[in-house]
């Protein structure tokens, strides 16, 4: 017998294995930069950037900070070089792989009588390749948050206390409760893990219960006293809405958590149907596994890592009313492996496990390539829009930011101009603030870019910024981004007197007045426009504004389209005879071409686009005037 005869059992064995780690390493690190910083990412980067005195500071962040700690780490060498900064996810993504092929070993392999090895063995490449292309795994491979790493510490808590319950020795117990109280450094809800851990030791693994409960006093001794400094901060994120303890939360809970690991939740909505096909494969294998004594341990592992962390988050989810399918990663490692070992016992073996693995690694394809490709899925584009303002920008410009969260964020991706300035939360607590701090803060400006980040409810409940800005300036663009919007005001110009105008809007409210200056311009200029509404009846809908520049053919040469007074005076909340002012700018393109043009105004209703009709006649606009443009 030769050598390379001796060879080839080996070959067999690692080439696909190493396959499937190659494959899941290129997948992860392919485009791992693609996606802004956003802002949780922000939110990470914020701690770690000021220090190692703040990294643990306990009103700092919300988290456990082992993930912080390599973070911090990492930042020292990539700085906020993006794709630098993803690969420490990336590593930790990839560390999953051979983490869930050896517990996979444990579990289908070595627990396994002999005869069933060998399809233990398929198993467990079935597994890894679950896990290799699963598109929710990859894209939390690219998300600068912890989740990465609570997959592989997850699965590594599963490994070594099997092997602690196999070993039994103080030493394999020592490396269980040091990694056990990592994976609680690493997020809170990796408690539901050792909840089902130790619903494992208690039915199945009783023998071992006193060295499982010194584990356990470890945990508590390191983990415990950092719950306790964090306790105020912790309840400070409550908020404890009962409605959300209810089946129909439970099931949604269920379906999103599922789906989303199975499908990814870049997967086409029409078919995501398909991913109940393998969440039932999954409970298969789990009915499968109990069903024979050989590996019902195996079951009981599985099945209580599967079930046991999904109560616990709907618990939670009352408190917290925030819920994401990463909330229930704890369910993640034992449904990769039902699935591993559901493919591998598919019937007619020759043809139905590659047949449905391929199914599998197609669907999760078509779920990547969205996840690359698709800006839908893009979770934050505020780069972008950094990147609008500053080639929108102009000499006497201003970038107001409000929002405390973006700081990260402005700091990677701030234009070279114009200059921002953050606002203080006391400047936006009420209209008298706003009136004595904004002043200053345009002074010398003739426009302010005005962004918002985040949620405005809980820094600028009432809007104060933009309506101060509405108030003193002329609106003059928007748009809209994944968790920020910006706005350009035109400041520092006062409108010519009020024309009269008595032109009712069907059941809208009624324009008295307006006035539009200048009345001849040129390509670049500003038009500024000012409406008076009055509100005759109690108006149910917030309708929008849209105000036009025609040329003689009819086409739109400018327009904005806003609530009025910058979106701070929704008309439901007009009461009948108030009046209210809403100035607005249009910017003529550079390249406007001479003539003649016509400004128009009304008004729509945003949910349906019907536009409202004057009454009477019927017309859908109102003629203002006539602004020549020239040369």
């Amino acid at each position: 017998m030769t050598s390379s005869t001796l060879k080839r059992p080996a070959l067999a064995r690692w080439l696909p294995l190493l396959a499937l780690l190659l494959a899941g390493f290129a997948l992860r690190v392919y485009r791992a930069g693609h996606q802004e910083i956003w802002g949780d990412e922000g939110a990470k980067l914020e701690v770690v950037n000021q220090g190692l005195a703040h990294l643990y500071s306990p009103g700092a962040e919300v988290h456990p900070r082992f993930f912080h700690t390599w973070l911090f780490l990492w930042y020292q060498v990539f700085g906020y070089n993006v794709f630098g900064l993803r690969m420490l996810v990336v590593l930790f993504g990839v560390l999953g792989l051979p983490l869930i092929y050896v517990l996979a070993r444990r579990l289908f392999v070595t627990r396994a009588p002999p005869e069933m090895r060998g399809a233990g063995q398929a198993a467990c490449l079935a597994a890894l390749l679950v896990l290799a292309v699963s598109p929710y795994h990859v894209a939390y491979s690219q998300d600068l948050t912890m989740y990465s790493l609570l997959f592989a510490m997850i699965t590594l808590s599963g490994y070594t206390l099997l092997r602690a319950l196999s070993a039994g020795t103080w030493r394999a117990w020592a490396v269980y409760a040091v990694v056990t109280l990592l994976m609680m450094h690493t997020h809170y809800y990796a408690a539901f893990a050792v909840v089902a851990q130790a619903l494992y030791v208690l039915l199945r693994q009783r023998q071992a219960l006193l060295k499982w409960v010194g584990a356990q006093v470890f945990v508590a001794a390191g983990f415990l006293p950092w719950l306790f400094i964090h306790y105020r901060l912790l309840a400070g994120q409550t908020v404890n809405h009962t409605d959300h303890l209810s089946l129909a939360n439970l099931g949604f809970i269920i379906s999103q958590a599922g789906l989303g690991f199975t499908l990814g939740a870049t997967f086409p909505a029409q078919w995501a149907w398909l991913g109940w096909l393998f969440i039932a494969l999954a409970l298969a294998a789990l009915v499968l596994l109990f069903t024979q004594y050989a590996t019902r341990n195996t079951a009981y592992f599985l099945g209580l890592l599967l079930l046991i962390p999904i109560p616990f988050v709907w618990a939670f989810d009352v408190i917290l009313q925030h819920f994401g399918e990463r909330f229930v990663s704890m369910s993640l490692p034992p449904l990769v492996l039902l699935l591993g070992w559901g493919i591998s016992r598919v019937p007619w073996r020759r043809v139905g496990p590659p047949v449905v693995a391929a199914a599998y690694v197609l669907a999760s394809l078509v779920a990547l390539r969205a996840w690359y490709f698709d800006p839908a899925f893009l979770k934050s584009r505020y780069g972008e829009m950094m990147q609008v303002i500053g080639q929108q920008a102009q000499p006497g410009d201003v970038l107001l930011l409000d929002g405390s969260e973006q700081a990260i964020l402005y700091h990677i991706y701030h234009p070279a101009s114009p200059p921002g300035v953050f606002i203080s939360p006391d400047s936006v607590l009420t209209p008298a603030a706003a009136a004595r701090d904004f002043p200053a803060l345009v002074a010398g400006h003739s426009r302010a870019w005005l962004v918002l980040f985040g949620a405005p409810a809980v820094y600028d409940p009432d809007h104060n910024a933009e309506a101060w800005l509405a108030a003193h300036g002329y609106k003059a663009f928007y748009a809209s981004y994944p968790g920020s919007y910006v706005t350009l005001y035109v400041l520092g110009s006062s409108s010519p007197p009020l024309q009269a105008a008595d032109l009712q809007f069907g059941s809208g409210p009624r324009l008295t007045g307006y006035s539009f200056t200048p009345a001849v311009a040129r390509p670049g200029d500003t038009l500024l426009v000012t409406l008076q509404w009055q509100a005759t009846t109690r108006m149910s809908v917030d309708y929008t504004v849209f105000t036009q520049l025609w040329d003689s053919s009819g086409q739109v040469a400018a327009q904005l389209d806003s609530q009025p007074a910058s979106g701070t005076r929704p008309t439901s909340g007009w009461q009948p005879g108030e009046t209210v002012l809403d100035r607005k700018a249009l910017l003529l393109p550079a390249g406007l071409p001479p003539g003649s043009y016509t400004l128009q105004v009304g008004l729509y209703d945003l949910a349906t686009l019907q536009r409202l009709t004057l009454s009477p006649g019927g017309d859908e606009h109102v003629f203002l005037g006539t602004v020549q443009v020239m040369p």
